[in-house]
């Protein structure tokens, strides 16, 4: 009586099987690889100058809380 099921003892099922596996494990690491390249080149600015561009006051521009009144003076 024939099954459906395929034979897990198949040598070249699972050797396809791993090389795909190797494969979305190479494509995985190239796309990481890529991104982590992006963040690497994206212009660093040192912490004290963006605290310089800072003004808290910008921040709560067009908000409205009635509640805490000493954010707009």
């Amino acid at each position: 009586m024939p099954s459906g099921f395929s034979s897990r003892d198949d040598p070249g099922q699972i050797k396809k099987n791993k090389q795909s596996m190797a494969d979305l494990k190479l494509r995985r690491l190239t796309e990481l690889n890529t991104r982590l390249r992006e963040d690497l080149e994206r212009e660093r600015i040192p912490v004290s100058q963006a605290a310089k561009r800072y003004d808290p006051k910008n921040q709560y521009q067009g908000l409205h809380d009635t509640l805490n009144l000493g954010i707009y003076r």
